[in-house]
Formats: structure tokens, C-alpha cells, sequence
């Protein structure tokens, strides 16, 4: 398998905000680093592997104001695109290649960024926007920045993350503990110089092989949105906690959907050995999340048929216990929901 050591690959991002620094400085344009660079740079200071880029905070007319800098670099471009709900502009390190399906490094063209988010500002407060949620923050909690050592660099970051999740996440933040409530992603597969012709690295077997993987995974995590049918804004910070786990159901929603009327038919002849067997992943991954107050559910089926075992395993009252934490959205048959959705899943074509 290609590799490239961490370490280089986090030799990019450093280059990139470095640049970034140099030229806002210059110009007297005010970034900071913001979500998950600002709070490793504020816990760790270094780039930690829960980041494939790293993230400011910049306005509009910043951008505009450094872009013919920043394109001065050789191998540097800027894209823009709305990416998660946000407008962002991406700046990307074109010299390098990372393949890292189905995560941001594959939106636009191959390379490694430094995404900035485009903020509005007006009335002394901060129009900021990430995926569902979207806040009116105070300036202050953005601006003005701090200097901070980030690995072995300086840039501005947060003049306080703790105050900027709180803002931004409300009781979310405090509830997870002071880390940030995000998907990780830390599955850097491989990243080379971009030397080599791009069409001769794709045609390789090591990167072929990759690729069918992280295609798949990919195709998967796109049905996986579009199954995403109640996601409004306003719900309870129970209804997102409870999201984290969508994958998982998914993924054990298409394990046990082709074998649902045997299931039935073992609860109902009492074949307590099949369903042990059969819904042991389900079992595990329920009393995983419970750990974390949530109720992790597939759908109606799987919950009737598996009710008696998770009685003996979790106990009456804790059984009571995850019911009262199952989010009511998740209830339903999940198949019927993905038809009415218009979702085309191989299981729902016959």
C-alpha cells in the first residue's frame, strides 16, 4: 500500500496555514482557526489525526483581499463551494494527492486544503453556519484573535475555544466534555507527491484497491443522507446524539432486512438460539450506545423480535430505561420510510 508518514502529510496543512498567516498579516486581514484546529491547537498544539484539513474563519472581503497573494504560490489554488451547508473556500496544496473517500480531500480537485469558512458579519455578531446548525454568535467570540503556537508555527486561533462551543453548541459542548461533537476523519489511506502522473496513480493496484473500498463506503454514506428523512433543524440534542449513529443502523439494517421473516419465524416458534446468533451485532451495538444515554434503533421488526433477548441482557429496568431513550423519528419500518423517500437500495428492488 502506498503511505506517507503522518507527519509529512501534517507538513502540508502547516505550510498551508503558515502562508495563510503570513499574507493576513501582511495585509491586516483577520482569521483565526477555528473548530477542531483551534481546540488541538488549544489542547494538544499540535495537528492531530482527528483532522484530514484544517479550518479558519475568515469574511468575505478578506478573501478577496488575499486571494491574489495566496494564487502567488506555486502548486497553490483557491476553490470555492458550499460544502456541509457552508460557503467555504478551500486552499488547496495541488502538488499532493491523498485518497481519503468519501471525506472532503475528494471534493474539487485531489490535494490538501486549508478550508476557510466565509463569515457574514453585521451588527456586532457573526452569521456562522455548519451543517444543521446555524448561529448568530458574538464577534468576540471569533475576533480579535489570539497568537498561539500550533506545531512549530504561530497563527491566530480563538481568543477562547471553550467560549466559542459553548456558543456554538450550547449544552451539546459541556455535555461531550470539552471535545468537539464531529466526525473524525482519520482514515488517511495514502498521500504522494504529485510527481507522478495522476492517471499512472490511480491505474495502481495499491490505489485500485483502495479505491473500491472507499467507493463503496462512499456509495454508501450517500445513501445513508438520503435516508436522512426527519433531519430538521430545532430538534433535541437526543435526536442528534442519537444520529451519530446512522451508519451503524444502516449497516445492520442490510444485514438483517434480507432475513426478516425468519426472524419472525424463529421469535414466534421460540428459536431463542437463532435469534441470539443473528441479532448478537445488534445486541452489542445497543448496549454500546447506551453507555452514552442513547437508544440505538433499527427499526420495528428488529426491535420486537429482539425484545426478549435485550430484557435478559440489559434487565426490565434498564430495558425500560433504553425505550424512554429511543428518539420517536427512528421509529417505523425503515424500509417503507426509504420507499415513500424515493431512496433506490438493491434490498428494496424486488
Amino acid at each position: 500500500m502506498i503511505a506517507m508518514a503522518i507527519k509529512d502529510y501534517q507538513v502540508v496543512l502547516r505550510d498551508l496555514l503558515s502562508e495563510i498567516d503570513e499574507v493576513c498579516i501582511r495585509l491586516d486581514v483577520p482569521y483565526c482557526a477555528t473548530e477542531i484546529t483551534a481546540w488541538e491547537q488549544s489542547s494538544t498544539k499540535t495537528f492531530g489525526l482527528a483532522t484530514a484539513d484544517a479550518t479558519i474563519a475568515i469574511t468575505r472581503d478578506g478573501l478577496a483581499k488575499i486571494r491574489d497573494e495566496l494564487l502567488s504560490h506555486e502548486n497553490r489554488e483557491i476553490e470555492e463551494l458550499t460544502l456541509h451547508g457552508r460557503k467555504v473556500a478551500r486552499y488547496v496544496a495541488s502538488n499532493t494527492l491523498c485518497i481519503d473517500l468519501p471525506s472532503k480531500q475528494m471534493v474539487g480537485k485531489p490535494g490538501l486544503a486549508v478550508t476557510m469558512v466565509l463569515l457574514d458579519i453585521s451588527g456586532g455578531r457573526v452569521k456562522y453556519k455548519y451543517e444543521f446548525l446555524t448561529r448568530k454568535l458574538p464577534v468576540k467570540t471569533l475576533f480579535p484573535p489570539k497568537r498561539a503556537k500550533y506545531a512549530d508555527i504561530e497563527i491566530n486561533t480563538l481568543p477562547s475555544v471553550d467560549k466559542f462551543f459553548t456558543a456554538f453548541f450550547k449544552r451539546f459542548w459541556k455535555r461531550l466534555g470539552g471535545y468537539p461533537g464531529r466526525f473524525t476523519r482519520n482514515s488517511i489511506e495514502a498521500v504522494i507527491d504529485a510527481k507522478v502522473p495522476y492517471s499512472t496513480y490511480l491505474a495502481s493496484n495499491d490505489v485500485q484497491s483502495i479505491l473500491a473500498r472507499k467507493t463503496a463506503q462512499a456509495n454508501r454514506q450517500s445513501l445513508l443522507s438520503k435516508a436522512r428523512i426527519t433531519m430538521l433543524e430545532g430538534r433535541s440534542s437526543r435526536y442528534w446524539r442519537a444520529r451519530m449513529f446512522e451508519a451503524r443502523r444502516l449497516e445492520l439494517w442490510q444485514k438483517l432486512y434480507p432475513i426478516e421473516s425468519d426472524l419472525l419465524a424463529a421469535a414466534e416458534r421460540g428459536d431463542r438460539e437463532f435469534l441470539e446468533g443473528e441479532l448478537k451485532p445488534y445486541v452489542e451495538q445497543l448496549k454500546l450506545a447506551l453507555k452514552d444515554n442513547i437508544g440505538f434503533y433499527v427499526d420495528d421488526t428488529v426491535a420486537k423480535v429482539a425484545k426478549p433477548l435485550l430484557i435478559d441482557a440489559l434487565g426490565k429496568k434498564k430495558y425500560e430505561k433504553y425505550e424512554s431513550l429511543v428518539v420517536p423519528e427512528f421509529k417505523g419500518d425503515l424500509a417503507q420510510k426509504m420507499r415513500a423517500a424515493g431512496i433506490d437500495h438493491p434490498l428494496l428492488r424486488n
